[in-house]
């Protein structure tokens, strides 16, 4: 099961998502802005899960590791007013939340990932013409994907 997320904006914003669960589960957040600001998160999930975070901004680098659960709290600010929020916590399943904002437009990404016996996939994309698109995947023993965008001149 994989799950792609790609979103770029005026400001060469780019985050890629990916997340394969097969016998281990991996989990690559990459993002970049006029700033030169990357932020990799890594989660591999054997019988304990790993994280890493590698964020290489002005001057920090951050690694968090954990067996039970993880929960992992990532925030990055450019001076393009890159924000990205990235929660990974997973006991029994994973949920990974990823924000971003742009300085050109509002673009909010919200990527829930549940691992346990099924899929949960939320896509939320956000502009300035309050534009609204909510992707949902759930699998268990069938494929349901709903997609609903908003804006201002339609709902």
């Amino acid at each position: 099961l994989e799950c792609y997320v790609v979103i770029s904006s005026h400001s060469f914003l780019a985050c890629y998502v990916v997340i394969s669960t097969h016998s281990f589960l991996e989990c690559y957040v990459v993002i970049s802005s006029h700033s030169f600001l990357e932020c990799y998160v890594v989660i591999s999930s054997h019988s304990f899960l790993e994280c890493h975070v590698v964020i290489s901004s002005h001057s920090f680098l951050a690694v968090i590791s954990s067996h039970s659960f993880l929960a992992c709290y990532v925030v990055i600010s450019s001076h393009s007013f890159l924000e990205c929020f990235v929660v990974i916590s997973s006991h029994s399943f994973l949920e990974c939340y990823v924000v971003i904002f742009s300085h050109s437009f509002l673009a909010s990404c919200y990527v829930v990932i549940s691992s346990n016996s099924f899929l949960e996939c939320y896509v939320v994309i956000s502009s300035h013409s309050f534009l609204e698109c909510y992707v949902v995947i759930s699998s268990h023993s069938f494929l349901v994907c709903n997609v609903v965008i908003s804006s201002n001149f339609f709902l």
